[in-house]
């Protein structure tokens, strides 16, 4: 498979970013019991979403980022406090996918628009509001 490096380098930052979402999804499920639910969803869609990241590196011969131990995250004793950091994952994952669709093409921009549907609709769920273009700035 024969891709861009402006393609790799922007599959390798969603990469990252499914990495950290893992974490904060744990943190999160494992911190407010009202969230644990959601938490749970959201880790194994980004679990999903990672493995596919790694296929396509993979068979591109590309470099895989690994996960980090720690992320710095902001404090989650309550549900809001869980929403808000939901979101703020949310939001970066749409941004990755976002410019990975600007520096993509063919096969790869697809890929890119059908990953970028995920955290769109995942912050929905985390008490989001629908946006015309997730991935930008408000």
């Amino acid at each position: 498979m024969t891709m861009s490096r402006a393609t790799i380098a922007g599959l390798q930052k969603c990469l990252a970013l499914e990495h950290e979402a893992i974490w904060v999804y744990a943190y999160i499920g494992a911190r407010v019991s009202e969230a644990n639910r959601a938490a749970v969803r959201a880790f194994g869609s980004h679990r999903r979403s990672r493995d596919v990241l790694i296929a396509r590196l993979s068979a591109a011969g590309a470099r895989l980022p690994k996960p980090m131990a720690d992320y710095t995250v902001d404090e989650v004793t309550n549900l809001e406090q869980a929403r808000t950091v939901a979101r703020s994952i949310e939001d970066k994952n749409a941004a990755a996918y976002l410019a990975l669709v600007g520096t993509s093409e063919g096969k790869d921009r697809e890929f890119a628009i059908t990953m970028l549907r995920k955290p769109a609709l995942t912050t929905l769920e985390w008490g989001g509001r629908p946006t015309a273009f997730p991935g930008l700035p408000a």
